[in-house]
């Protein structure tokens, strides 16, 4: 087995799909960029993000969001541009699915292995 050429192709495969869903998501996202860039500068400063996670109902610390400009902020200008910005729309995505995924294994793990026989007795 080729484990770095299955690496590669899972890479090549994600970004594959991140370019697909920017390009069904890129409009509306750049239309909610706008809408977060109260001072319309054309990036986002820390209480823009902050505002912007709020918007989204994911309320973030001021470490949070200086810790996610840090983290995402590509050209370290301090500031969230558009291209960054829709990075950040992918991450979140990806972290919810696993999210998701992993409260569903949970749930699955809890419940009983046969709901059947339980409900006969």
């Amino acid at each position: 087995m080729n484990l770095p050429r299955l690496a590669q192709r899972g890479r090549r495969k994600s970004k594959d799909l991140e370019d697909q869903a920017m390009d069904l998501m890129g409009s509306q996202l750049e239309k909610v960029f706008k809408l977060m860039d109260v001072s319309g500068d054309g990036n986002l400063d820390e209480a823009e993000l902050k505002r912007a996670y709020e918007m989204a109902g994911r309320p973030a610390s001021d470490e949070s969001i200086k810790k996610a400009i840090v983290l995402l902020d590509k050209d370290n200008d301090g500031l969230i541009n558009l291209e960054e910005f829709k990075a950040i729309a992918w991450q979140t995505s990806i972290e919810d699915q696993e999210g998701e995924r992993a409260a569903a294994a949970a749930a699955a793990a809890e419940a009983p292995e046969d709901e059947g026989a339980a409900a006969q007795a």
